[in-house]
């Protein structure tokens, strides 16, 4: 572990100063770790990918990347594929970061590189649905479906406030869906909802108590649905969430290793994976449980 390390990063993120943050975090590997530190500048979609799924063949014991939500999934996408997975680690620099929150990474970028002074290594849980991995959420409904037309200049100028906004959008309308969730052990559940989510941890859209008790290695997905589809039904789920009420009137919740989530009456219906536009239903879910190593930063 940092022997021999390898850094990716977007040079977009950060408000373009990724390669200046990657320069920083390697003075800090160099300087308390000894590691031999290379980093590699992402210019295409699926760069950080190719790269961490042949960094072992290449010598790298780590991989660690710097950047939002979509250069942390294309790098677990790439350890997930590797033979010999190396270590993984990562520097939050995206506008909500539920992984980074969930494994208690700083979200100022300077502190969570100075974290990095002091490291463990840990198990983490990685998602698979259909045939692409995911690693903190997969939602569906008009609220997601909102959420993912958000803009990326407003995401930098306003952060999670712009997916508030355009969220509220959708939460006036009427609209839901018809699905069937089916659990592992066959039994089915019919709901009709405006948002149903799959989360690996406690922290969903940068609010971190709302799966409470989920853990990021505990083998398990979380998924939540809102009972309805009108104003008034989302008001009282969020009234439930914000108590951290586990057995809430209006959140249908289940917890396990399979999912499989359909439409009821065949009506096309999209989702949103760590953010990017998913597959359509029908989908297949399952959790792999401690799937690669992860690295813990900064005093325990």
């Amino acid at each position: 572990m940092l022997k021999n390390v390898l850094l990716i990063t977007n040079p977009v993120a950060g408000k373009g100063h990724g390669e200046k943050y990657a320069q920083k975090l390697k003075n800090v590997l160099e300087d308390y770790h000894q590691s031999k530190v290379e980093i590699k500048i992402t210019e295409e979609e699926f760069d950080a990918t190719k790269w961490s799924k042949n960094a072992t063949k290449e010598g790298f014991d780590t991989v660690i990347c710097l950047g939002g939500d979509g250069t942390v999934s294309e790098t677990v996408n790439g350890i997930i594929e590797a033979q010999d997975k190396p270590v993984f680690g990562f520097v939050p620099m995206g506008t909500v970061n539920d992984l980074g929150r969930a494994l208690g990474y700083k979200m100022n970028v300077e502190k969570a590189i100075e974290d990095f002074k002091t490291v463990s290594i840990d198990k983490l849980d990685v998602g698979k649905v259909n045939d692409r991995i995911f690693i903190n959420v997969i939602a569906l409904g008009p609220i997601a479906e909102e959420v993912m037309t958000t803009d990326s200049d407003d995401k930098n100028r306003f952060g999670a406030l712009a997916y508030v906004r355009d969220g509220v959008k959708a939460f006036f309308t009427d609209k839901g869906y018809e699905v069937r969730v089916t659990a592992s052990d066959g039994a089915a559940t019919d709901i009709k909802t405006n948002l149903l989510f799959v989360g690996l941890t406690n922290s969903i859209g940068g609010v971190e108590f709302m799966v409470p008790g989920a853990s990021y290695n505990d083998g398990k997905g979380y998924l939540s649905a809102i009972k309805g589809h009108t104003p008034i039904s989302t008001i009282r789920a969020g009234l439930e969430v914000g108590l951290s009420n586990l057995d809430a009137d209006n959140i249908f919740r289940l917890s396990d290793k399979k999912f499989k989530i359909e439409s009821i009456n065949n009506e096309s219906i999209t989702t949103n994976v760590d953010g990017d536009n998913g597959p359509e239903l029908p989908l297949e879910i399952e959790i792999l449980g401690q799937a690669i190593d992860v690295l813990i930063t900064g005093e325990s």
